[in-house]
């Protein structure tokens, strides 16, 4: 009975210490401007890092090479904000927040796995049930904004960025623990979140997810990393380079209710295509802002008395404008490696179920920037790892 008590004691002190660890990495964008916590949140993620590498210079152990390619790839943007002296401080941050996290959630994921879900989980949980609250108390946006509404988990589809990795973490705990109860209501607060916040893109996706949900608990999934790249790759040429949504005005208008302009995405887009073919090699660097000369400065952020979007409201065009063909095709590669590896593991419901989670990340991000957020890694450490336990690739990966 006393060692019973002292293993869940330990437990519950495990799962304390990787809640603790993770909660700087919650914080939105959103909740940083309400609060002014930007250095206290920059000197917690350091804390954290200093004490995840001691960690694992302790144990005498080396993250895993694919993290360390995937760190290499988004340090693209460091090389080009030095080449560009274009806000080296925050792309270094990012890479950071981005390298933290995943060795946080690789070394304790491997050490318990369910310890580590368990706090993921509560994390996610926190701050979602939080957002939703808000939602329900001001339907237009904490902002009270009426061209874009702003709650906790920021706006719209941009709270795909929480939702997403935090399916991914509930089902894994679900299918190791066998109960799925957390894992119910934590799709019904997204559902209703979804539909609360009216944004065409995080309906889409989730009613996606449900879609696809049935042929991956069947074991019939083809759905794969790989599939997700393809996609991008054909909205970004069919749609963002050469304008063919006018085949598409059906699915766009009548099933998506949005304009033939992606609400006004087209416009973005054009300023982010023209900034690529300036500096197609390396782009700029971490934080580029596509000047858009035709949107009123009253409503959108200003840059010189020029309106400016923060992102360019696509994943693969954003990646081009940071780093340019250098980041792309290096994020392209490590992701059809991972895919390739999860398509021979298909037996594996986690790895069917990760590899959809990070599909959907790719499809979001048609219209959105997904990867300025540490969270939406989770699932690849999670994919990574259903293929190590089960054999199917040499453990020094």
């Amino acid at each position: 009975m006393l060692i019973s008590n002292t293993r869940n004691y330990t437990i519950k002190q495990e799962t304390l210490v990787i809640l603790f660890m993770a909660v700087p990495f919650f914080v939105s964008n959103q909740i940083l401007k309400m609060t002014n916590i930007d250095a206290v949140l920059a000197i917690w993620r350091y804390i954290d890092l200093l004490i995840i590498v001691a960690l694992y210079m302790h144990k005498k152990k080396y993250p895993p090479l694919f993290f360390n390619i995937l760190l290499l790839t988004f340090s693209i943007t460091i090389v080009s904000a030095i080449i560009n002296q274009n806000s080296i401080y925050a792309a270094v941050m990012k890479i950071i927040a981005i390298f933290t996290l995943v060795l946080i959630v690789e070394y304790y994921y491997e050490k318990n796995s369910l310890n580590c879900l368990n706090a993921l989980l509560i994390g996610f949980e926190l701050f979602i049930y939080i957002n939703f609250i808000a939602i329900l108390l001001y339907p237009n946006g904490l902002n009270n904004g009426e061209h874009e509404k702003i709650w906790l988990l920021d706006n719209y589809a941009a709270q795909l960025k929480w939702f997403l990795p935090a399916i991914c973490v509930s089902f894994d705990y679900s299918i190791k623990t066998k109960k799925k109860r957390r894992l119910q209501c934590l799709l019904l607060i997204i559902i209703l979140s979804a539909i609360l916040s009216k944004s065409a893109t995080l309906t889409a996706t989730l009613s996606l997810l449900f879609f696809l949900w049935n042929f991956v608990k069947n074991d019939k999934s083809k759905i794969s990393v790989k599939m997700g790249i393809v996609a991008s790759f054909a909205f970004l040429i069919a749609i963002v380079v050469f304008r063919l949504q006018n085949y598409f005005s059906f699915l766009i208008e009548k099933i998506l209710h949005r304009s033939l302009s992606f609400t006004g995405r087209t416009d973005i887009w054009n300023s982010a295509l023209y900034m690529f073919s300036n500096k197609p090699i390396l782009g700029y660097g971490y934080w580029v802002y596509p000047l858009v000369p035709n949107w009123s400065v009253d409503l959108y952020t200003s840059l010189n008395g020029v309106a400016v979007a923060s992102h360019a409201h696509c994943q693969f065009l954003h990646f081009l404008i940071q780093g340019g063909v250098c980041f792309l095709a290096c994020f392209v590669g490590i992701n059809l490696w991972l895919s390739n590896q999860l398509s021979k593991n298909g037996n594996n419901i986690i790895s069917r179920f990760s590899s959809l989670i990070i599909f959907l990340i790719l499809i979001a991000g048609f219209v959105e920037t997904m990867y300025d957020s540490p969270l939406v890694f989770i699932p690849y450490v999670i994919a990574y790892n259903s293929i190590v336990r089960r054999g199917k690739i040499n453990n020094f990966l």
